[in-house]
């Protein structure tokens, strides 16, 4: 008989009936006598995330180290263990995806066992991303952020004089356009760019529009405002006041970006259609990331004395990226 197949991640419900019990207990939002779990305050984005790294772990286990598994969750976690759990995992995976591991595994521990010793498990997933040399830039992406700003321009003007695919086809392309023209001038994360609705994240007035994000969109956890785009004004209110209702079809939503079934648009179909977009029109396979990519290195080419401003508009914690599209833009 064939031995069954174990993934190299492991799902929750497929984990051990004592790591699940922890897990669920590290939840535990608390009540007015008793404090809340250590993972409480998580969102569902941290909690997927931590969720795939602990249960990468628990592969390694299975297919490496099973009798481990009879041990309770953090007694198995020694520093043998996770160095074979390092080393196999550089067979294949990239250094930061191995910090990540790492990391995960370092934050479950320290949740199911907060008295525990656990910094030497949180200095080797530190040592890991310093390996993997986190600050390099990537080989710079042949398309300017002037260039995608003029092309999201052009068809929004032709679709403003021309019609010729229908109301929800054309509403659908002047979305998209819109979409790129202010992601390539306010390139902000990909998931504060889908959540935004309107409601919360646009602020329109008699001088223009604002873009409002709260500390808990952003990534470093510091709220920005960001002044709209100028040539796209007279576009995003079209697109509110006619394309947005058009893609709506009847149905309610405070979201910003509405898909073509009427309801808020997700990240992967934002995604997969900016793919196949940009390498149709410049030949060239963009993602939402790139867009922050191409926007820091124009500024640091284009308009090297505004260069400070692109650790803000990227959301970096520090300014160690602006200075290497600087100092790679002025070689």
């Amino acid at each position: 008989m064939t031995a069954p197949i174990i993934p190299l991640i492991i799902k929750l419900t497929a984990w051990p009936e004592i790591d699940r019990k922890l897990w669920e207990q590290a939840f535990n939002s608390g009540g007015l006598f008793d404090t809340g779990g250590a993972f409480a305050d998580w969102s569902a984005d941290t909690r997927r995330l931590h969720a795939q790294g602990y249960g990468s772990w628990l592969s390694f286990l299975h297919r490496s180290q099973p009798d481990r598994l009879e041990l309770l969750p953090t007694e198995r976690i020694t520093k043998d263990a996770v160095s074979a759990f390092i080393d196999e995992g550089k067979q294949r995976l990239k250094l930061r995806s191995i910090s990540n591991q790492v990391l995960s595994l370092a934050v479950i521990a320290r949740g199911f066992d907060k008295d525990g010793n656990w910094s030497w498990l949180f200095h080797a997933a530190r040592s890991l991303y310093e390996q993997s040399d986190p600050y390099q830039l990537k080989p710079p992406i042949p398309i300017t952020a002037a260039e995608l700003f003029e092309w999201s321009l052009t068809l929004l003007n032709r679709l403003t004089d021309l019609a010729p695919h229908g109301p929800l086809v054309t509403a659908m392309r002047f979305r998209q356009a819109l979409m790129v023209g202010l992601l390539i001038a306010r390139p902000v994360r990909v998931r504060a760019f889908m959540a935004m609705t309107i409601s919360q994240h646009i602020e329109v007035s008699d001088h223009g529009m604002v873009l409002a994000f709260s500390a808990e969109d952003m990534k470093d956890r510091k709220a920005r405002r960001f002044p709209f785009p100028e040539p796209l004004l007279p576009f995003m209110r079209l697109y509110l006041d006619v394309h947005r209702p058009t893609l709506l079809q009847g149905n309610e939503s405070d979201a910003l970006w509405i898909s073509q079934r009427g309801g808020p648009m997700s990240i992967d179909s934002f995604t997969g259609g900016l793919a196949q977009l940009t390498n149709r029109v410049f030949g060239l396979t963009l993602r939402p990331h790139k867009f922050r990519h191409i926007a820091a290195t124009s500024i640091a080419t284009y308009a090297p004395q505004h260069v400070g401003i692109i650790r803000d508009i990227l959301g970096h914690a520090t300014p160690r990226m602006a200075e290497k599209h600087y100092n790679r833009a002025t070689a």
